[in-house]
């Protein structure tokens, strides 16, 4: 249902690249980031159709991880184009997930 793409390797096999770029996007991650999302209706699970899930920083406390908007397909939109959608933050210790503030100085906690 969830596409996931980790800087230059896709989960689904469209890009080839490093394994240890996709290490921190596991399932788990991805079922909790996607779960948050739903729960706080970011987006429905149709919508969930056409989002991609880049990881784009590790640190030792968390991953952060850009949602793009997939176009083409069964998914509108210009097919040549993936705009940004939102910016997430996936904290290791608590399994929380907080999304970049409209503001975009930093993350605030979803629930």
């Amino acid at each position: 249902m969830w596409k996931t793409i980790a800087v230059a390797t896709c989960f689904a096999g469209v890009f080839a690249g490093a394994a240890a770029a996709q290490d921190a996007l596991t399932p788990q991650v991805l079922d909790t980031i996607q779960a948050v999302l739903l729960r706080n209706h970011v987006t429905t699970a149709k919508q969930a159709e056409c989002i991609i899930f880049m990881q784009t920083t590790e640190t030792p406390a968390y991953i952060e991880v850009e949602l793009r908007e997939k176009h083409g397909g069964a998914c509108a939109g210009e097919p040549t184009a993936s705009p940004h959608f939102l910016e997430v933050r996936y904290d290791k210790r608590t399994h929380t997930v907080s999304k970049e503030n409209d503001a975009m100085t930093g993350y605030d906690r979803m629930r």
